[in-house]
C-alpha cells in the first residue's frame, strides 16, 4: 500500500532472469571482489563457473562480469577462440 514504510529492505532474490527487485535503497549485501556494501546480485558471465554472487558495479565492470581474474581470463581466452571457430567453451578446471 502507498505511504507505508516496506518491511523489507534493499534487494529482494527473485526467481527468475532479473535476480532480484530492488525494494529500497539499502545495500545490505558485500561486494565479493572488494568488499564493498552493494545489493547487485549477478551470475559471473564464465560460462563454466556461472557462479551467483553479490558485486559491486566498479568490480563487475572491471572483472567484465566475472567473479575472478580467472574466470575473466577463461570467458576473454573462450570469446576469443569462438571468434577463430575454435571451440573452448570456457570450462572451470
Amino acid at each position: 500500500k502507498e505511504g507505508m514504510e516496506s518491511l523489507f529492505h534493499g534487494t529482494n532474490f527473485v526467481f527468475d532472469g532479473r535476480l532480484g527487485r530492488k525494494i529500497t535503497d539499502h545495500k545490505l549485501g558485500v561486494c565479493l571482489t572488494c568488499g564493498t556494501k552493494t545489493n547487485l546480485v549477478t551470475n559471473c558471465l564464465n560460462t563454466g563457473c556461472h557462479r551467483r554472487m553479490v558485486q559491486c558495479e566498479g568490480c563487475g565492470r572491471d572483472l567484465d562480469g566475472c567473479c575472478s581474474e580467472g574466470c575473466r581470463a577463461r570467458f576473454v581466452n573462450s570469446k576469443m577462440m569462438t571468434r577463430r571457430g575454435q571451440t573452448g567453451g570456457g570450462v572451470v578446471e
